[in-house]
């Protein structure tokens, strides 16, 4: 294999989890906070959850624009790198 591919292919690899890692703690932010809020809201009186909607920001645009941002920023981060590596020659020495 071409050490180029490979490193490539690996560093594709590892930045590709960890922006989908935080993409994976974004969903069970949105999760926990839509329990939360629900619990607040079927707690407090009728007369009060105007308040609380109000107070509710993690809505769908929201969450969306900052899923967006991690996508953008991980591809970012792809693009640069690989395009870092285009101007190295690179060689693997295995340890005996």
């Amino acid at each position: 294999m071409d050490a180029q591919d490979f490193l490539n292919d690996r560093s594709d690899h590892h930045i590709r989890f960890l922006f989908k890692s935080f993409l994976s703690m974004m969903e069970d932010l949105k999760k926990h906070h839509e329990i939360n809020f629900e619990k607040l809201y079927d707690a407090i009186p009728e007369e009060h959850h105007n308040l609380i909607s109000m107070a509710d920001y993690l809505d769908e645009d929201y969450y969306n624009n900052y899923r967006k941002k991690i996508l953008d920023i991980g591809n970012s981060v792809l693009r640069d790198y690989n395009s870092e590596l285009e101007g190295l020659t690179v060689e693997f020495r295995f340890k005996k």
